[in-house]
C-alpha cells in the first residue's frame, strides 16, 4: 500500500508541474518574445511518469511596432546582450532603445553587442 500511495504521490506532483507550467505560458502570453515552455513524460520510473521541460523555439508572429529601434529576428539566430557586471546572454527580444550615453539598449539596460562589441549609436 505504501508503495501505491507513493507512486500517486510522484504521479501527481507531475501533474501539478504540467499545471504550474501551462499557468505561466498563459501569463506570459503576451510577452513579446517571450517562448513557451512544455512538459512532457520522458521514459517513466516504474508506475508514474517523469517530468521533462522543453523550450519552444518556434518563430513567432512579426509584427510592426512603429518603433524605429525595434528589431526582429526572421529564422534562427539570437541577438546577444551584456548586462552590466560583463556577462553576455542571448535573447530572441528586440525591443531596443537609446540609454542617456547614446548605447543601444534593451530594456533591462543591457548593452546589445555588434561584431565589434557594444553598439554606441550616438556619441
Amino acid at each position: 500500500m505504501m508503495k501505491s500511495l507513493g507512486t500517486t504521490a510522484k504521479t501527481l506532483a507531475y501533474y501539478q508541474q504540467r499545471q504550474q507550467i501551462a499557468a505561466a505560458n498563459v501569463a506570459q502570453a503576451n510577452t513579446t518574445s517571450y517562448k513557451a515552455i512544455h512538459a512532457a513524460a520522458q521514459g517513466t520510473d516504474p508506475g508514474h511518469p517523469v517530468g521533462q521541460e522543453y523550450t519552444d523555439w518556434t518563430q513567432g508572429a512579426l509584427r510592426e511596432t512603429g518603433r524605429p529601434l525595434d528589431l526582429s529576428l526572421d529564422g534562427p539566430g539570437f541577438f546577444v546582450v551584456e548586462n552590466q557586471e560583463g556577462n553576455q546572454r542571448l535573447s530572441r527580444g528586440g525591443t531596443f532603445q537609446l540609454d542617456a550615453g547614446g548605447w543601444l539598449v534593451d530594456l533591462a539596460g543591457n548593452k546589445v553587442i555588434g561584431e565589434t562589441g557594444p553598439m554606441l549609436l550616438l556619441g
